[in-house]
């Protein structure tokens, strides 16, 4: 197995690592710059002295079969532009793209939960709210939505995205989106994560918890787990994989 270069893109930070037969060194944070062609300095920067034969990417937002940027609230500047083009012109090798919460999921579901179900729901609290189903062989998705696009839904309450948001109107919207998605998707576990998630995870994310499982215990006639996510990065672990 070859030693991968793995990026994971978000509104806020680019993580880089070095990947080995699934294992990940290395872990090093970039501030996301504000235009690209800043992005490709810092990262060539960053791993002019690394090792590696393969580029895996994750990154948020709407991604087209040319690796282009069609869609995304938190990179709007990148919307079009060919980083990956030129990031793999720059280091003479070839990129695979994937969407972040696609593989999120797969490494939360295959590593950090040891693969031990069925289906899993990563959902993720960071820049932008986002989620992915893993039924245990492939992710939910479509060539036109790669994921789960709850940063899309009609949200006349946010969940601490708005400096205006008290902190019961954000454990009522988080309790709403965990109480849908385990109805709609029937997963077996609801996993957690993100640096919002963690920032907040006594303050809102636990009492959300707590009292989504509450509704769910009485109304469904069967078990669902909701809690952390195991991986702090896991999307450069479903990349690495």
């Amino acid at each position: 197995m070859s030693i991968k270069l793995v990026i994971d893109l978000g509104g806020t930070n680019c993580k880089l690592a070095i990947a080995n037969d699934g294992q990940l060194g290395g872990i090093t944070i970039i501030e996301t710059s504000k235009q690209p062609q800043e992005l490709v300095k810092a990262i060539l920067e960053t791993v002019q002295d690394w090792d590696f034969a393969e580029i895996k990417v994750a990154a948020a937002g709407h991604w087209n079969q040319e690796q282009l940027l069609v869609q995304s609230h938190n990179l709007a500047n990148y919307i079009g532009y060919p980083i990956w083009q030129e990031l793999s012109q720059k280091l003479n090798c070839k990129i695979e793209l994937f969407n972040d919460m696609q593989v999120a999921a797969i490494g939360e579901a295959i590593i950090g939960q040891n693969n031990q179900y069925q289906n899993l729901v990563y959902l993720n609290l960071g820049t932008g709210i986002g989620a992915s189903y893993f039924d245990g062989k492939k992710v939910m998705s479509q060539d036109y939505s790669p994921c789960l696009r709850l940063d899309l839904r009609p949200k006349p309450k946010g969940i601490f995205y708005s400096k205006s948001e008290s902190q019961a109107d954000s454990i009522e919207s988080l309790q709403s989106e965990l109480i849908n998605l385990a109805i709609m998707l029937a997963p077996e576990i609801i996993t957690i994560g993100g640096g919002k998630a963690k920032e907040h995870w006594a303050s809102i994310v636990e009492p959300a918890i707590k009292s989504s499982l509450e509704y769910l215990n009485k109304n469904l006639s069967y078990q669902i787990k909701i809690e952390k996510a195991k991986l702090e990065y896991p999307a450069l672990y479903g990349i690495s994989i």
